[in-house]
């Protein structure tokens, strides 16, 4: 399919077919959004379109993603270390949306779980997501299950308006919701930056060195200091 069949006035898009026949993921975004595709989190074995765009308050990272039903590849996997990589700062907003086939009742009003429910319920827990699409996007003659998800860090922000009949032959309802922070940042305004920040690798730290180094500080002359700049500069 050519890229002209697939424009929308007013909106870009990103795309990223299937390398077999069919399928793939797109996201479409205003025109006016500055937004940056953020590539080098993308990997050949998961369907997702990771990107970056500002508000006027906060960064947003976010990922377009598809979960084949019985997939044998874990894309929670890839999602934590796709977040391990980014700048995630106290402000930034992260928006996970994607058919995920992910089944578990802490992530929707679903009664049942499946392995993806499991893998994705941990992988939100453990980054403090809250799924906000709470009603059924796929219904047919015989189920009806949420399996379109939007993983959040601010769900307090968000609007869940409802689901709405699918377009075109998709037999997936359009879940809408609204994000309430302030506008985003277009390309008349300053460029939207990703800003850097030292990550650290709690994985491969060596806790004992650290417990020694903590264990050996004299506390008492270090809470005796007149401030906090000075207790720190000291340790």
């Amino acid at each position: 399919v050519s890229d002209q069949a697939l424009l929308i006035p007013g909106y870009s898009f990103l795309r990223r077919d299937r390398r077999t026949h069919g399928g793939g993921v797109a996201l479409y975004y205003r025109s006016s959004l500055r937004l940056r595709r953020l590539t080098s989190l993308e990997t050949q074995d998961h369907e997702v379109i990771w990107f970056q765009a500002s508000t006027r308050e906060h960064d947003i990272i976010g990922c377009a993603a598809y979960w084949p039903p019985g997939s044998d590849l874990d894309i929670t996997q890839h999602l934590q270390h796709a977040l391990d990589e980014v700048s995630i700062e106290f402000n930034t907003i992260i928006l996970l949306a994607g058919d995920l086939n992910a089944h578990h009742p802490d992530l929707s009003e679903s009664i049942s779980t499946n392995t993806a429910g499991r893998l994705l319920q941990r992988f939100a827990t453990v980054n403090a997501l809250t799924q906000v699409i709470q009603a059924p996007t796929r219904v047919t003659a015989h189920s009806s299950s949420c399996l379109d998800i939007l993983l959040t860090n601010i769900p307090e922000e968000i609007n869940f308006l409802g689901v709405y009949p699918g377009i075109g032959t998709s037999d997936h309802g359009v879940a809408c919701v609204d994000l309430k922070t302030t506008s985003v940042i277009t390309h008349t305004e300053d460029s939207a930056i990703i800003r850097p920040r030292l990550h650290f690798n709690t994985h491969s730290t060596n806790w004992k060195t650290v417990n020694d180094h903590f264990s050996n500080i004299n506390w008492h002359h270090r809470f005796a200091a007149c401030n906090v700049e000075e207790t720190m500069d000291s340790i």
